[in-house]
Parts: C-alpha cells; structure tokens; sequence
C-alpha cells in the first residue's frame, strides 16, 4: 500500500480531502514519536452552514455530532488498516461534545496535537482569522481527523501563513467579538488571534437557548466567503487573497 491507495481508501470512507504531514523533527506535543500524521477533512452542509445567522440552530448541532462520529469511524478503519499493514497507529480521537463546564476544558488540549495543526502540515489549507481552518475548496465548513503513524508517506507542503489578506467578515460577525483580526503565522499564539474564553462562553450562552448544553456557535463559519459557491478568482482577490495553489 502506498500514499496514493491511502488516500483512495479515505475519500472511501466518507472523507472530503485528505494530505499527509510530517512531524519528525518538528516539537510538537501530542506526536508521541511518531514521525507522520494523516490529515483528513469531511465537509459540513452548507446548506444548514447558511441557517447560522446569529449563532447555532438544532440541526447545525446535529450535523456537528454526526460528522465527528463520522471522522472517528474513518480514523478506526485507517488505524485498522495500517496495522494490518504492520505499521504503527493511533487516532486523534475529535471531541464529539463537550460536558459544558466552565473551567478546565480550554486548557485541556494544551498539550494535545491539534487536528489544525496536522493539517496546516498536511497542505489541507491555514489557520483564518476565525482561528478555524480553512481550506479552498470548502472554506472553514469542514471538521476535521487525524491519524498518528509510522508509514512513509507522500506529505504535502505545509502552509505557513494565512491567506485571508483583508478579508475581516468573520471578525465583523463574531458574537462574542472574540477574534482580533490577525493574519495567522506558524508560532504565533493563540491569544494574539482571539479571545478562547470569550468564545466559548458566548458559545454556551447561544447554546443554551436552543436547549443544547455544549459550546458551538458557527456564525464566523457562515460569513467566510471562501468555499461558497460560486466564488470567482476575481472576487477572491478583491480581499488581498493570494492565488491557491
């Protein structure tokens, strides 16, 4: 099996794009050792993304859960796969809800691999000013899985630095006017993009006037313009964003 059969057999399973990274000499916690990592990213509906006009609906958390289940299937089956290959495996499991508490859940994924982070790596697409990744095909209307392994993969070409030029539309939305509008760069941190403790308190606030007891929110999904169809090359560079690769 190589990169490409890898890839074939994830697009299979239900994914939207898939890349491959590597972490060997990079210090990164969460990586456990090993040197490569899977990138894979399953598409939301955009047509309950468009319903997310201030903050989240019923059927937006629905689809969230349904598609963090999904990306934890396809990490099973990969894991599965891989070590029937005789390699190393082990899945970053994605978070399908959150308990709702009020302290400790922020700083619990410290000192985890980011999903973002493995795909950034991977060449999926960086890290907008939502603090969300975003890709060119689907812009931030993705959630995301990843895969820890040893296999020798094909890796992508890592992204380094935003592209969302002066595009300000999901800082001009935000309800917790929590994101401060920088361009994103590797190592920069994240307090210097947004404010995490006001999002998600704001998050769970929205959240608990549906009846959900969990921090999601959407709204700087629906108001990027990246990934909405159809957007033109032109319009896109009206923004300042640079050409994708």
């Amino acid at each position: 099996m190589d990169s490409r059969a890898l890839e074939k057999y994830i697009l299979s399973l239900g994914a939207s794009r898939v890349g491959f990274a590597r972490l060997e000499g990079r210090d990164l916690p969460g990586a456990m050792g090993f040197p490569c990592a899977i990138s894979f990213a399953c598409e939301v509906s955009r047509g309950i993304i468009d319903t997310l006009l201030t903050g989240p609906t019923l059927p937006y958390y629905e689809e969230y859960i349904k598609k963090n289940l999904l990306l934890n299937r396809i990490a099973k089956e990969v894991v599965f796969l891989l070590q029937k290959e005789g390699y190393r495996a082990e899945a970053i499991q994605c978070t399908v809800t959150d308990d709702g508490r009020e302290s400790g859940y922020i700083e619990a994924f410290n000192n985890t691999l980011s999903h973002k982070t493995v795909a950034t790596l991977s060449g999926l697409g960086w890290i907008g000013k939502n603090v969300l990744l975003i890709t060119p095909e689907f812009g931030p209307r993705v959630r995301l899985g990843s895969v820890l392994t040893n296999m020798p993969l094909e890796v992508g070409t890592p992204e380094y630095v935003g592209r969302c030029g002066n595009c300000t539309a999901c800082v001009d939305v935000c309800p917790a006017k929590a994101l401060k509008g920088k361009e994103w760069y590797t190592g920069l941190e994240r307090e210097a993009l947004f404010d995490a403790y006001a999002c998600r308190k704001k998050a769970l606030e929205l959240s608990s006037k549906i009846g959900i007891r969990d921090s999601i929110c959407g709204v700087c999904i629906r108001a990027c313009p990246l990934g909405v169809t159809p957007f033109p090359r032109e319009k896109r560079m009206a923004f300042g964003w640079r050409t994708f690769p």
